[in-house]
């Protein structure tokens, strides 16, 4: 009798102890998501200007960034979150 209260301990134990590490895989690939995110729109966002800056002068090059800053945002919205996530998924079959 004991024994099998010891087992079904055991077992939600380790039930709960996938869970939680479920959660935190989770959590570590929405956070690489959001990172990877900030570093494209960081990387296109000096691109941009390196490409316009040889042809306009500052004042004009500030305000197209700015222009194509608000572009960025709309492009890296969250459902490019969620296509990193599903695509992170599909590749790894969790």
């Amino acid at each position: 009798m004991n024994i099998n209260i010891f087992l079904k301990i055991v077992s939600l134990s380790l039930m709960f102890f996938r869970i939680i590490v479920t959660l935190i895989d989770f959590a570590i690939d929405l956070v690489l998501a959001l990172v990877w995110i900030k570093v494209r729109k960081a990387v296109n966002k000096w691109k941009f200007r390196l490409r316009v800056s040889k042809y306009l002068d500052k004042n004009a090059v500030e305000e197209l960034t700015e222009i194509y800053s608000k572009h960025l945002d709309e492009m890296f919205s969250l459902k490019t979150i969620k296509r990193l996530l599903d695509f992170r998924y599909k590749f790894w079959g969790r």
